[in-house]
């Protein structure tokens, strides 16, 4: 029933991560919420990435949490489109003294179909209140080249953080440079270099801060591939003088080329310790992915999350599960309505990319809330972490597949 997944790793160290809504090129729409981790006092994200099947679209994600003996509400997202599908509009509500109260909503602005305008407000006083908004240009090849991020200060929009792209002639985005503002000019703050090989996989991701008109290592992705799959992640960072092993991710498909496992490892006393194993399994119509933490010398549950589909292959519902030690537990759980609509847009040219674009994180330092976005040229399993300052890992946010075309990941960090 379903199609044959082909796993794309995009192991994005930097990217701090929740996914309220992601816009795609082609006009579909990817939803993210909270989901709370019991153990090790985490806090983690699974994805509610719903990638609708074509010529459908989603309209509603809800999230509901397990009471021990019934599901309750907890928030939920509304969607709307113009004439040619493009997401124009969508509603963040809570649940709160059982009512459905207004808390969030993104509005977006379009011109030839691309994204030049989006506007967070939030509720207040029953009006809808401006609290941020981002201005997106393009080159000549419709590559996002410049994205200046705004604060509304109550009066007027106030610039406070901008990154811009550069690509080689392949349209390989190549570098990013993040400028704060300050004393009414952009400043530099650091930038990102990405070396691709032959094949326009990325095997080198580079992260420097400028500090006193200097570029100064941070630290460092490098990436090794068979058979155009990644299999190995190595992230090191940069101490003192030389770069000094931090954590490393293996992954394992199994003959269909669908992701089936990834170990973390951190490395200690030079050596390589275990720390993490995610599991991938597909059924007919459902994937599990679960978690396991090591344990001293044995792997412990952890997590586990079920993706259930329909027949148009369209994401319903993702069940979350936790270990209480003996059995899994209900936690959470996604659902997910769409409606099919006729295709009446032709996207404009260059608009599907043609390779693997990362473009930034911002605002960089983030409080409360960070913004990411990439682009794929090739439907796959995409994979975003996050590390803190000393290359610890905090979670794993997002490991789901993904259509082609251009994403956008919000998280709000309540931790």
């Amino acid at each position: 029933m379903f199609k044959a997944r082909v796993v794309i790793q995009c192991l994005l160290y930097h990217v701090l991560i929740f996914s309220q809504e992601q816009v795609l090129s082609n006009h579909q729409i990817i939803s993210g919420e909270f989901i709370l981790n019991n153990n090790n006092n985490q806090f983690s994200y699974e994805t509610t990435s719903s990638t609708p099947a074509d010529n459908w679209r989603l309209l509603s994600a809800k999230v509901e949490l397990w009471s021990g003996s019934s599901w309750l509400n907890n928030f939920d997202y509304s969607y709307y489109y113009d004439e040619n599908n493009n997401l124009t509009e969508s509603v963040n509500r809570n649940w709160i003294n059982n009512n459905w109260q207004n808390y969030r909503r993104n509005i977006y602005v379009y011109s030839d179909n691309y994204v030049i305008e989006s506007v967070v407000q939030d509720w207040s006083n029953n009006d809808w209140i401006d609290f941020n908004r981002r201005l997106y240009q393009y080159d000549d090849d419709n590559n996002e080249s410049q994205v200046i991020f705004q604060h509304w200060t109550g009066n007027e929009w106030e610039n406070f953080y901008q990154y811009l792209n550069s690509y080689n002639e392949n349209n390989f985005l190549i570098e990013i440079l993040y400028q704060n503002w300050s004393d009414e000019i952009w400043q530099i703050s650091s930038k990102r270099q990405y070396i691709y090989d032959h094949n326009g996989n990325l095997v080198e991701d580079l992260h420097q801060s400028w500090v006193d008109s200097t570029w100064i290592n941070n630290n460092i992705h490098n990436y090794t591939y068979d058979n155009n799959h990644v299999i190995e992640d190595l992230f090191k960072i940069w101490v003192d003088t030389s770069w000094v092993n931090s954590i490393k991710y293996q992954y394992l498909y199994n003959q269909d080329l669908e992701l089936e496992e990834v170990i973390k490892r951190s490395w200690v006393d030079n050596n390589w310790y275990n720390d993490q194993c995610n599991n991938y399994f597909y059924y007919n119509d459902t994937t599990e992915f679960r978690i396991q933490i090591w344990d001293s010398d044995t792997w412990m549950n952890s997590s586990q999350y079920f993706s259930i589909y329909d027949v148009n292959e369209n994401r319903i519902e993702l069940l979350h599960k936790e270990w209480s030690g003996s059995e899994w537990v209900n936690y959470s759980r996604n659902l997910y309505s769409y409606e099919e609509f006729l295709e009446v847009y032709s996207e404009p040219n260059n608009a599907i990319p043609t390779n693997f674009n990362l473009f930034t994180a911002f605002p960089n330092p983030f409080n409360p809330k960070i913004t990411v976005q990439y682009t794929i040229s090739v439907p796959g399993n995409i994979t975003f972490k996050v590390y803190d300052i000393t290359g610890k890992e905090i979670a794993t946010l997002l490991n789901e597949y993904s259509s082609i075309g251009q994403h956008e990941i919000v998280w709000v960090a309540n931790d």
